[in-house]
Order: structure tokens, then sequence, then C-alpha cells
């Protein structure tokens, strides 16, 4: 399995791959800047 995290100003998407490329889960959530970098950070491994 592979993860990517795209951290963008606006959102922040991700995606797993399995060991032949296939789109396993897909997540896409708001970056919510005026919360700062924990908040961010909580969406990444929570969201």
């Amino acid at each position: 399995m592979r993860v990517g995290i795209d951290l963008g100003g606006t959102k922040i998407e991700g995606v797993v791959l399995d060991s032949e490329s296939n789109e396993r889960l897909k997540r896409c959530v708001s970056t919510q800047q005026s919360e700062g970098c924990r908040a961010i950070l909580n969406d990444i491994t929570i969201g």
C-alpha cells in the first residue's frame, strides 16, 4: 500500500493505492488555516 497526501492552501487530499496502483481510498477536506498547524495535522491523521 502507498499513501499520497496533497496539502494545499484550501484543501487536503489523500489517496491510498494498493500494490498494483489501484485507488483503494480517497478523501478530501478543507484546510483549516485559521485554526493553525495542529488542526491541519489533526485533519491529516484523523480526517
